[in-house]
């Protein structure tokens, strides 16, 4: 019984992770110290998102995922460029 019940706790973690919350939550904590903040001076958004993407392709990020995890790291005035749009 106890098999059985360490089996099923396995497989339904396993669906867990496999969903894509528990894919976000996975790579969030993956790149949370690698991806840096977004900065404030727009001549420095080419070089962010090329380190953004090196990231990404490193750690080798669903693309369905990317942008999810970018979202936090902009700054407050991307954020709110995106709400209005």
């Amino acid at each position: 019984m106890e098999l059985q019940r360490q089996r099923a706790n396995d497989e339904a973690e396993r669906k867990r992770q496999e969903s894509m919350a528990g894919q976000t939550r996975f790579y969030e904590e993956l790149l949370k110290h690698s991806l840096p903040r977004m900065g404030h001076d727009p001549i420095e958004f080419p070089s962010y998102f090329a380190s953004v993407d090196n990231s990404f392709s490193l750690y080798e990020v669903p693309s369905q995922l990317q942008s999810k995890l970018l979202i936090p790291m902009h700054n407050e005035r991307s954020k709110f460029v995106g709400e209005t749009s």
